[in-house]
């Protein structure tokens, strides 16, 4: 995408990316091909981490990465995906 994209501009992509637990704690998001059309309607900072349990603090997470996506609408009645930035085209 060559211009700046705004909130309600119509896009195509070409994969969307979803959250992987296989290698359970560690939690990433990968990118799936799936093509579509949608409007983007945000912006989204998704992180790549894993929980670590410590005795004396509990339960943390631990970040790794932080992975931007648009969060774009494809249907009226369905929840947003998450389409990572440089796969979509106007």
């Amino acid at each position: 995408m060559t211009e700046k994209p705004v909130l309600g501009q119509p896009i195509t992509f070409t994969s969307v990316l979803k959250r992987d637990t296989s290698d359970y704690p560690r939690k990433t998001w990968r990118a799936v091909p799936q093509t579509g059309q949608g409007v983007i309607v945000g912006l989204r900072s998704l992180q790549n981490g894993y929980t670590q349990n410590d005795i004396e603090e509990g339960r943390s997470w631990v970040l790794k990465t932080i992975t931007p996506a648009f969060l774009v609408a494809v249907h009226l009645r369905k929840s947003p995906i998450y389409v990572p930035l440089g796969e979509e085209t106007p």
